[in-house]
């Protein structure tokens, strides 16, 4: 093969993939005329195009790539083979995983764990199509009965290791991962319709058991996602310093799967801000492994099966038969908005308070000022 020789220019560009989105990465020509591309790891477009980043923005890629083409020239292309156990490589992929989103590790190696079940130390030269084809089968005869969203992430993580192979491993062939599920739709039955709204009578059950002391904890959780509409992950990040009384908004900080944050503001019922005041809420909420728990007992004692996520459902639903269109729902329970007329034209930090506070007053029986609770 001919040498590459020096690299000769760069250009740092945007590539699109469907399990990442959208990220910047550099494209590097030696010499010789060919050309190789390196992801630039945690940066993500904030503009139409790089050369409209803002000039710190630009700086910081340009020394990303100064990094990248070091490495290069220090010690050449990666080392074929640094990992070479499918085991291993799984758990260099999750570690690199914490590390680049920055969420607990408990919360996502469950998925990775199937493939190290499955594979355990089988050479990574030998997974190809037909290695992959066994694993999703073995999945869907397992005895465990896993649902199509389990197998689904299982393989999202195998193709995702793929990629970070690809980037730190010098894997060269195809992602056998890639569209194998869709040899595999017709295994799965379409899903049975299921309505999300929790019924009056089982709010009247979930609310008269929470007033008791023991479930304290479980109630500021429910009633801020009843009034709230919140991720769970939102939730349990609130703080009541950033709670404006007066204007009945509450501002909180937003950090996105792939570390961006955001600041996002949502208007609120009386109600909830008399609850919190009445509960002596001061700080931060109750943390997620206390929630849980707690969500756990109440669940037993009142036979509803209750979810940190279906309370956030339910308020969509009741948002919906206060007259909110579906734009104003994602507005307000903060799905992203990705046109240009959201990212350059319309940035009200509290448009989705001005908008969205009718429909709020609306669902909680509310006139403009206070509770009519």
């Amino acid at each position: 093969m001919k040498p590459r020789g020096n690299i000769m220019d760069y250009k740092i560009i945007k590539t699109s993939q469907a399990a990442r989105g959208q990220q910047y990465c550099v494209k590097l020509k030696f010499e010789n005329g060919t050309e190789i591309t390196r992801r630039l790891s945690g940066f993500f477009p904030t503009a139409d195009k790089f050369d409209n980043e803002t000039q710190k923005y630009q700086n910081q890629a340009h020394l990303a790539v100064l990094n990248i083409i070091q490495d290069l020239q220090r010690s050449g292309p990666p080392v074929k083979g640094k990992y070479q156990t499918c085991d291993k490589a799984m758990n260099a992929y999750l570690d690199h995983y914490e590390q680049t989103r920055k969420r607990p590790r408990y919360k996502y190696q469950y998925h990775g764990q199937h493939f190290i079940k499955h594979f355990g130390d089988m050479r990574l030269s030998k997974l190809d199509d037909t290695a992959v084809r066994g694993f999703v089968e073995a999945m869907i005869q397992s005895e465990s009965n896993y649902s199509f969203d389990t197998i689904r992430l299982a393989v999202a993580f195998g193709s995702g290791l793929i990629e970070f192979l690809r980037d730190y491993d010098n894997w060269s062939g195809p992602n056998p991962f890639h569209g194998i599920l869709r040899r595999y739709a017709h295994r799965f039955p379409a899903p049975p319709p299921r309505n999300s709204r929790i019924s009056d009578e089982d709010w009247a059950r979930i609310r008269n058991t929470i007033q008791d002391a023991r479930y304290r904890k479980a109630a500021l959780f429910i009633e801020t996602a009843r009034c709230t509409g919140l991720r769970p992950e939102e939730i349990y990040h609130l703080n009541t310093q950033n709670l404006d009384r007066q204007n009945a908004s509450w501002t909180f900080t937003v950090t996105k799967t792939k570390g961006r944050t955001f600041n996002r503001s949502i208007a609120l019922p009386h109600c909830l801000i008399a609850f919190l005041d009445a509960a002596g809420v001061n700080g931060s909420m109750p943390a997620e492994t206390t929630v849980r728990r707690h969500l756990k007992k109440l669940s037993a004692d009142i036979g509803i099966k209750l979810t940190p996520k279906m309370f956030r459902k339910d308020f969509a639903c009741r948002m919906e038969e206060a007259g909110a269109s579906p734009d104003m729902i994602n507005l307000h329970q903060g799905r992203a908005q990705t046109g240009v007329l959201y990212q350059h034209y319309i940035t009200d930090p509290n448009r989705a308070v001005r908008l969205c506070r009718p429909y709020i007053y609306k669902m909680f029986d509310e006139s403009e000022g206070k509770s009519q609770d």
